[in-house]
C-alpha cells in the first residue's frame, strides 16, 4: 500500500516513484496497474517499456530492470511526455543530479528538463529557497533532495560489488545517517520513513524485504529472504 513494483519469472523487474506535475489527465490507465500489466505480461523490457508508455495519467518515474540482458532504464512520465534514460544517459549528469557509471536512480523528482519543467518553477531542489519552503512545511521538495543524496552516496560506497546483500544494507544504512545528516534527522521527525524496502535481482529470483511494524521502521526490522523462482 502506498507503493508498487516487483518482479516476474521472465526477469523483468518494475517499480515507481511518484512525481508532481502540472500535466496530468484523468483519461488513462494508473501506474499502479500498469506496472501490474508489465509483471503479469512482459517477456522482455522493451514489452514492459512499450506498456508502461501507453495510457499515461500523471508524474511518475517507472524503473524498469531487464536480467536477461542486463540493462536498466527510467521512464520520466507526464500526462503527454515520457523520457527514456537509460545507463550512462548524458540526462543523468542534469545538475544537481549526477552520474553514476552503470547506476541508474531516482527519489520523487524528475531529473529530465523535458519533465523538470513541468514539476515547479524553482526546479533547483538544493536552492536555499527550496530549503526555506521546506522548513516552512510549504514544499518538500528539498526533503526528496536529500533523499536522492543519501541514496547516491550509498550506491557509491559500494559501486563494484553490489549485489543482493549490499544493495539493502545501502538502503537501511541510507536511514541510520550514514550518508546524508539531514535526511536522517527528516526521518527521526516521521519524514521519509520507509514502509518496507525490497531488493531483487531478476535473474536469480532472489528477493531481501523488511517492514515496519507498529513503532520502527522497516530498516530497522529483520530482512527476510524468498525466491520467486
Amino acid at each position: 500500500i502506498g507503493s508498487w513494483g516487483g518482479i516476474n519469472e521472465k526477469g523483468i523487474a518494475v517499480s515507481e516513484t511518484t512525481c508532481w506535475t502540472n500535466d496530468t489527465t484523468l483519461h488513462g490507465i494508473c501506474a499502479a496497474f500498469r506496472l501490474g500489466m508489465v509483471l503479469d505480461t512482459a517477456e522482455s523490457s522493451t514489452e514492459a517499456i512499450n506498456i508502461l508508455n501507453e495510457n499515461k495519467t500523471v508524474g511518475w518515474n517507472l524503473l524498469i530492470s531487464d536480467g536477461n540482458l542486463p540493462d536498466g532504464y527510467v521512464l520520466e512520465q507526464t500526462a503527454n511526455i515520457s523520457y527514456i534514460s537509460t545507463w550512462n544517459d548524458t540526462a543523468e549528469n542534469t545538475k544537481p543530479f549526477w552520474m553514476i557509471e552503470d547506476v541508474l536512480r531516482r527519489t520523487n523528482c524528475y531529473i529530465s528538463t523535458e519533465c523538470a519543467d513541468l514539476e515547479r518553477e524553482n526546479y533547483n531542489p538544493r536552492s536555499l529557497q527550496s530549503i526555506i519552503e521546506y522548513l516552512l512545511g510549504k514544499d518538500s521538495y528539498f526533503g526528496v533532495w536529500k533523499h536522492y543524496v543519501s541514496l547516491s552516496k550509498g550506491i557509491e560506497r559500494y559501486w563494484g560489488s553490489l549485489d543482493l546483500n549490499t544493495s539493502m544494507t545501502l538502503l537501511r544504512e541510507c536511514y541510520i545517517g550514514k550518508y546524508d545528516l539531514f535526511f536522517f534527522l527528516m526521518q527521526k521527525m516521521n519524514a521519509f520513513s520507509p514502509m518496507h524496502q525490497w531488493v531483487a535481482c531478476p535473474k536469480t529470483g532472489d528477493m531481501l524485504i523488511c517492514f515496519a511494524s507498529k513503532d520502527r521502521i522497516a530498516s530497522v526490522n529483520p530482512i527476510h529472504h524468498f525466491n520467486l523462482f
